[in-house]
């Protein structure tokens, strides 16, 4: 299936996925992210969310090049910001955090 990470997905399993990503190689590793990706943003609550994303942002930061098509989907740049509620995943809005530290955020994106 196209989209098997993100159907596999469990967000109870996020640490099995960082675990998985310790041990990967990088080809791995672009699909573990996408698991991780798709595991934070189903957390239960705003907090779990947010504790999901530590862990994941310290991934993203460790090889931003190897998950910067990966980060870039997850932004969702085609929608406003306060449409990503409706429009985009609840990680979106820390994705977008992330690309901006790292990236420039080209003009035809809307933010």
């Amino acid at each position: 299936m196209q989209d098997w990470p993100w159907e596999v997905a469990d967000s109870e399993h996020l640490d099995d996925y960082l675990q998985l990503y310790a041990r990967a190689a990088d080809a791995e590793r672009v699909v573990i992210m996408e698991m991780l990706l798709q595991a934070a943003t189903e957390q239960p609550n705003p907090e779990k969310l947010r504790l999901a994303w530590v862990k994941v942002e310290a991934l993203l930061n460790q090889n931003p090049h190897l998950h910067a098509s990966t980060a870039q989907y997850w932004c969702i740049w085609g929608y406003k910001e306060q449409d990503l509620d409706v429009y985009g995943f609840s990680v979106s809005p820390y994705v977008r955090a992330w690309w901006r530290a790292n990236y420039p955020v080209p003009n035809d994106w809307t933010e």
